[in-house]
């Protein structure tokens, strides 16, 4: 939004009134920008879908994906105040994704947060099946560790990585299986506020197995209780 402004000095018994030189002073609105997935995880090789939405919607301009440091593609022009990029470079592991929208004359620019993408070996091994074991009900701040349990099957013990995510936020560091199975100790209950959590593990995978993702488990995260 653009502003003229311009001081008047309406002058006195002395002095003959004027005007200053208009000064223009220009005020963009502030935007915010989200970031999803359409498939996470994903195999390798296959396309995934990144949509940036920036609000308000009337925004102009154009939306550029990042991988870290390195841009994602050429910058997307909005449409409706969305965006979106399909690619299929990505390589197996887990990738933080952000959106960051170039602002126009009107409007600031913003960066989503960033969005971690996993991405699992597929169709070059044995197929998986991870299934994840976690407590139903936690408080927040609990001093006590809270313990997920990732057990990973196949025709024989399998070796790799697992990870816990919450929708498309990572709840863990990359964990190594050992005979097939890994603790995620401790989770870091700070990253889950009060409320319910829809939560899942995700087998990444290697050259001899494909990767694979449990059910989700929702876990009710509780206030701490007062004392008595």
């Amino acid at each position: 939004m653009r502003t003229i402004l311009r001081r008047v000095y309406s002058g006195g018994a002395n002095f003959l009134g004027s005007t200053s030189t208009p000064l223009t002073q220009t005020v963009n609105q502030p935007t915010t920008t989200a970031l999803t997935s359409d498939h996470n995880p994903w195999p390798v090789g296959q396309s995934v879908t990144f949509t940036a939405t920036v609000t308000p919607p009337s925004v102009t301009g154009t939306v550029q994906f990042m991988h870290g440091t390195t841009p994602l593609g050429t910058p997307a022009t909005l449409t409706s105040g969305a965006a979106s990029l399909a690619t299929s470079s990505l390589t197996q592991g887990v990738h933080g994704i952000t959106a960051t929208y170039n602002g126009d004359g009107n409007f600031s620019s913003s960066t989503s947060a960033s969005l971690t993408q996993v991405v699992t070996s597929a169709g070059s091994g044995t197929s998986t099946s991870t299934q994840l074991s976690a407590p139903t009900q936690i408080y927040f701040h609990q001093k006590a560790p809270v313990v997920l349990t990732v057990t990973v099957t196949a025709t024989s013990t399998p070796a790799g990585e697992v990870i816990l995510l919450e929708g498309n936020t990572q709840l863990s560091s990359l964990v190594p299986l050992v005979n097939g199975s890994a603790t995620i100790l401790p989770l870091e209950t700070g990253l889950l506020h009060p409320g319910m959590h829809v939560v899942k593990a995700v087998y990444l995978g290697n050259g001899s197995f494909d990767g694979s993702e449990s059910a989700t488990q929702t876990v009710n995260v509780s206030p701490q209780p007062k004392p008595h």
